[in-house]
């Protein structure tokens, strides 16, 4: 098949899938009922944080911020590219993270939905960002990390297992964001759903470059 193709098909899907996202990061705001039940969660989770889950809550804050993300990425494209003896490989891996990333990023900027009210958190433990709230580039990366090395991974239990540790981490991760009053549930929600959807659409396309070159 014509690399052309194959790399057509994936990147419709991924296109529709970036639009879907926005449309739904512009209506949110308009939409009452999905408000209120934004700010109840944001309430209820945030009323509930302390001792061990406040700890969580803020680490998750600090390991999946900006600056520790770029290591992060950075570190698994170095592992990759040794464990799978192709820098092409450590290449792919850190585009797999870098991008989804990036992409989550710069639809902040062009929803620019404001985040929860701080004034109305029962406690902030870490001061809110300056940048827009839609969709969680913190759920974003942790999404995007996971998956970059699940995708590394060969068929098998361990990618089984890898998959259900994804799970776990990004919902802990959206889970934070919400409990710290940084995002509105819907926030959290569009970088879960968008972040794997980008992800294996870009690896699709990604693969189909040497698939055609051999």
């Amino acid at each position: 098949m014509p690399v052309r193709r194959r790399v057509a098909g994936p990147g419709l899907a991924l296109a529709v899938a970036v639009l879907v996202t926005v449309l739904l990061g512009v209506a949110i705001p308009v939409v009452p009922v999905v408000g209120e039940v934004d700010r109840r969660l944001v309430d209820a989770a945030n009323g509930g944080l302390g001792g061990m889950a406040a700890a969580l809550a803020t680490g998750i804050d600090a390991v999946f911020g900006p600056l520790p993300a770029a290591a992060l990425t950075a570190l698994i494209a170095l592992v990759t590219a040794l464990l799978r003896r192709s820098a092409l490989q450590g290449v792919r891996a850190g585009a797999l993270v870098m991008i989804p990333w990036g992409l989550a990023e710069a639809l902040k900027l062009v929803v620019r939905r404001p985040r929860p009210e701080a004034e109305s958190l029962r406690q902030q433990l870490v001061p809110p960002p300056e940048s827009f709230s839609y969709p969680s580039g913190h759920t974003a990366v942790a999404a995007a990390f996971c998956l970059a090395i699940l995708l590394s991974l060969p068929a098998g239990p361990g990618r089984r297992f890898g998959a259900v540790l994804t799970v776990l981490i990004v919902a802990i991760t959206a889970w934070s964001r919400v409990a710290l009053g940084l995002h509105h549930p819907s926030d959290v929600l569009a970088s879960a759903l968008l972040v794997p959807v980008t992800g294996v659409l870009l690896a699709r396309m990604i693969d189909a470059w040497p698939a055609e070159a051999h």
